[in-house]
């Protein structure tokens, strides 16, 4: 489950990069898709952790793609 709940946080951060999109609008829209399936929201922490997650993910590919948010 975590693994299917990080490949759709990934897939979500990659949309919104290849649509141009800043972190602050991309946040918000992965995270509502995150919360939408249920088996993720029932992850523990889930709460705590989902923004910080799709923030990483963000870091992480802006760092290996060479993207620039802004």
């Amino acid at each position: 489950m975590l693994r299917r709940y990080l490949e759709a946080a990934r897939e979500g951060v990659i949309e919104g990069i290849v649509a141009e999109e800043s972190l602050e609008t991309i946040l918000p829209k992965v995270r509502g898709q995150l919360t939408a399936v249920e088996d993720f929201r029932n992850l523990a922490l889930f709460d705590d952790w989902v923004d910080l997650n799709i923030r990483g993910i963000h870091t992480q590919i802006a760092r290996l793609e060479g993207y620039q948010d802004g």
